[in-house]
């Protein structure tokens, strides 16, 4: 069997991703547990493709990264379209904006540190009244 085409429903991948924190969330406790994200992806796989368990291995490798592939694509994808300049134009919203909302929990929004301490800053603000 050849992948050739992605021949699954993406709005269905993108809900039984959402479904399953682990592989997503990286503020989960299960984020970093290997074991789980291989078994739920293997999940993810056997639900998109009907016969998974009867394929062999190699196929199941195939489709597996096919699907895997598709996921991490849509992903960077909505994170791209988030980042274009709003001097850009109008543009259009990435056709699966509104299905991806719930990784917006996780991205980092420009996120800074800083090398002033919470002290200092309070000190700053003393002196300036």
């Amino acid at each position: 069997m050849s992948v050739t085409k992605f021949n699954y429903d993406i709005v269905t991948l993108i809900e039984l991703v959402e479904a399953r924190p682990c592989l997503w969330n990286k503020f989960s406790e299960t984020y970093k547990d290997k074991i789980l994200k291989k078994r739920e992806w293997k999940e993810v796989h056997k639900y998109l493709e009907a016969n998974f368990d009867n394929l062999n291995e190699q196929e199941q490798q195939k489709i597996g990264d096919a699907i895997t592939t598709k996921w991490q694509n849509i992903r960077d994808a909505f994170v791209r379209s988030l980042k274009k300049k709003s001097g850009q134009g109008a543009q259009r919203k990435y056709v699966y904006h509104d299905q991806l909302q719930f990784l917006l929990q996780v991205m980092n929004k420009d996120e800074t540190i800083s090398s002033i301490s919470d002290e200092e800053v309070h000190q700053g603000e003393e002196t300036e009244n």
